[in-house]
């Protein structure tokens, strides 16, 4: 199958040029504007929190789609540690993403590494590797890239709570819970559902456990775990089953 041409962009002068016009692109969410940092090479390579690696632009295009069909995100960058070459250059990034929930904005921290190489159009993306990384007290280092001052300051960090409203008013803890999935491997509707839900899993942080009802996983969730007897009377008490069925369940018994 042909690979699309990624459009020449007039940026990447330099690895750290390319770097914000990639993060522009984010808070834009133009997938066309990231795709054009990225080398035209089959071989790029991307991972996103939790998820799956993505090799090729066709690939790594959807997955941003997938994201921005969502809304824009909302990052900045801090503590960047640079190893540069004359033809290649490696950025370890904090990323700070900026999440609003139903008591306010809040924020998730990640890792993220960014590996650039010098084409013939200029430095272009080849790598992006991101990971969450907790709390910035936890990120060592104390380089700072492009800092924004319209960036609002009461956001809370990741150890704060992370509400989220379930549909009966309750209001309940992210950190204190997971999300719960049935799904099956020849399900059509898992399959559409299943992408959607990892890639806001990774997005906001929320952890996942994922049970398959037929034995077969499926790409989002190739290691699911065939549903035991117990756990399927539990979640559906003499009621019928569907794929894909989400539902929260408790981390702990206490904080």
């Amino acid at each position: 199958m042909p690979r699309t041409k990624l459009p020449v962009s007039p940026h990447g002068g330099s690895p750290d040029e390319t770097e914000a016009m990639f993060y522009e692109a984010l808070q834009k969410g133009d997938v066309d504007l990231l795709m054009s940092c990225w080398a035209e090479d089959d071989e790029i390579v991307c991972v996103h929190p939790g998820g799956s690696r993505l090799m090729g632009a066709a690939a790594i295009r959807a997955a941003f789609e997938g994201m921005f069909a969502q809304g824009s995100i909302r990052v900045t960058i801090s503590q960047v540690h640079r190893v540069q070459s004359v033809s290649s250059a490696v950025h370890n990034v904090a990323e700070r993403v900026e999440i609003m929930l139903p008591d306010g904005l809040h924020a998730a921290f990640l890792i993220a590494t960014n590996v650039y190489h010098r084409t013939l159009e200029g430095w272009r993306l080849v790598a992006h590797h991101a990971s969450t990384g907790g709390s910035p007290e936890g990120i060592s280092g104390t380089e700072t890239a492009s800092p924004q001052s319209d960036t609002p300051q009461a956001v809370s960090g990741a150890s704060q709570p992370r509400w989220l409203r379930l549909s009966n008013g309750k209001q309940v803890d992210l950190r204190d819970w997971k999300v719960v999935l049935f799904m099956q491997g020849h399900c059509p509707y898992c399959h559409k559902f299943d992408p959607v839900l990892k890639q806001l899993a990774g997005q906001y942080g929320f952890s996942v456990f994922s049970y398959t009802i037929d034995g077969q996983g499926d790409d989002a969730f190739p290691e699911a775990l065939p549903a035991p007897p117990d756990v399927m009377q539990t979640f559906f008490p003499n009621i019928p089953v569907a794929t894909p069925t989400t539902a929260l369940s408790s981390n702990c018994t206490s904080r």
